[in-house]
């Protein structure tokens, strides 16, 4: 799968007076180390409380200063404590606007993903081209 992660840069988004920083491949690549599955295709049962968790976590992901999401970003304690402590500063009205981005940023994600599929084999070597001899070339 080819994932053109490039094309989700978009200019940043404020919620609630939090500039958000435009989601990234770096970005995308955190919520795969945390397990963020919203984020990352996984089809996967959430309860209320993870679907908010993740919903923080994507917040303070782009909002927080990155020198310190990328600390706590290597280690799963560490960045559920972090995630846990930039929500106490979150007010409520912004969990339907960050909702309300993440679904339209899956939306562009699903469109922008394309999925390569090999050619299925046929136990026999493929015809060769109409205008060649079938043959190998030979180098000079």
């Amino acid at each position: 799968m080819i994932d053109a992660t490039d094309s989700f840069v978009k200019a940043p988004s404020v919620i609630e007076g939090m500039e958000l920083r435009p989601f990234s491949a770096g970005s995308y690549l955190i919520c795969q180390r945390r397990g963020l599955s919203l984020f990352t295709g996984e089809t996967k049962e959430l309860s209320q409380g993870e679907q908010l968790f993740q919903v923080m976590a994507f917040l303070y992901i782009h909002a927080a200063p990155m020198a310190e999401v990328l600390i706590a970003a290597g280690n799963a304690e560490n960045f559920s404590e972090a995630v846990d402590k930039f929500a106490l500063g979150v007010p409520m009205g912004a969990i339907p606007q960050a909702m309300k981005l993440i679904q339209d940023l899956c939306e562009e994600v699903s469109v922008s993903t394309v999925e390569t599929v090999s050619k299925p084999s046929t136990g026999s070597r493929e015809n060769p081209p109409p205008n060649s001899s079938g043959r190998p070339r030979s180098r000079r």
